[in-house]
């Protein structure tokens, strides 16, 4: 009995929770607002509109889409459906490209996250069965690569970036996204190597996903798309990061704060001590010269105090 009451209970809920959405339209995706919002649905679909024909045509979908997106104004409503996670946005899913975002985050923060998204589900609907061929980071290097227009200059600055966790190995790369202690700086080196792949390989981004397209394994793919190996990749990228970003990050860690000081303090006091070894040996250099002279002036004094001594 107790079944029956409740699959009747989510049968009445559910139509109540479906009266929430609005459905906005437009090519490629379906905005759905919580409520009447037009404020909202006209953002979105201006971003979609920017956003789709440029990451799809970089990855090599014409017509993306198309796509449904719930737009979250509250929430609580947003953790209960996309899950309990303090820093998640927005998330896409697979094979569908449903999209659940979180609109009340600031405009300048919505745009990126929600190209992001769209990143992912680009990719789902271009790569279909062959998306696990993707590892996880290059997948969320890729979102984040496209997450907003880069130009020329912006690429480079981008590619040099590290976290203050520093450089992830590839084997903590690969599972960086699972573990909440590495997740920051997996997202930040995987968007880094993407625009450095494509600083130095341009149209290397669009020939893997293409190589992908094709059933080719990740590895043969990226060395078909560009002549390296995911080991040269990894140490191209951390070749060029300039190294003055390694102290930075190394004065910006914490735990590196009680060491550096005390380094400091030693420096400083090896440093003062030398000064005060230069002053002294400055002022004997210059006293020399004096005593030099004194001498000099007495050994004439005693030839003088001779010469007389004989006339007499």
């Amino acid at each position: 009995m107790r079944p029956l009451l409740l699959l009747a209970l989510i049968l009445a809920v559910l139509p109540l929770r479906a009266a929430e959405w609005t459905a906005h339209r437009a090519p490629g995706v379906v905005i759905f607002t919580q409520g009447e919002n037009p404020a909202l649905a006209e953002t979105l679909l201006a971003m979609a509109a920017r956003d789709l024909p440029r990451i799809g045509g970089a990855l090599g979908l014409a017509h993306p889409g198309p796509f449904p997106v719930f737009a979250y104004t509250n929430r609580s409503d947003f953790y209960r459906d996309a899950g309990k996670n303090p820093y998640l946005e927005g998330v896409s899913y697979q094979p569908s490209g449903l999209i659940r975002i979180d609109a009340a985050e600031p405009a300048w923060s919505l745009g990126p996250t929600f190209a992001h998204e769209l990143t992912h589900s680009i990719l789902n609907q271009r790569l279909g069965e062959n998306i696990d061929r993707l590892p996880t980071w290059v997948n969320e290097g890729l979102a984040g690569h496209f997450s907003e227009p880069l130009s020329p200059d912006q690429y480079r600055m981008i590619a040099q970036l590290i976290h203050r966790n520093g450089v992830l190995s590839l084997a903590e790369l690969r599972y960086a996204f699972e573990n909440p202690a590495l997740t920051d700086a997996a997202y930040v080196q995987s968007r880094a190597m993407m625009a450095w792949l494509e600083l130095n390989y341009p149209g290397a981004l669009r020939r893997l996903i293409d190589n992908l397209a094709h059933d080719m394994p990740f590895d043969e793919a990226l060395y078909q798309a560009t002549g390296l190996t995911t080991q040269a990749w990894w140490q191209g990228w951390q070749q060029q990061v300039p190294g003055y970003l390694y102290w930075l990050i190394l004065l910006n860690s914490p735990v590196a704060y009680a060491p550096i000081a005390l380094l400091f303090i030693l420096f400083a006091a090896l440093r003062l001590r030398r000064r005060a070894q230069e002053r002294a040996e400055a002022e004997a250099e210059a006293a020399a010269p004096t005593v030099a002279l004194a001498e000099g002036a007495e050994e004439e004094e005693d030839e003088e105090e001779d010469i007389e001594e004989e006339y007499e």
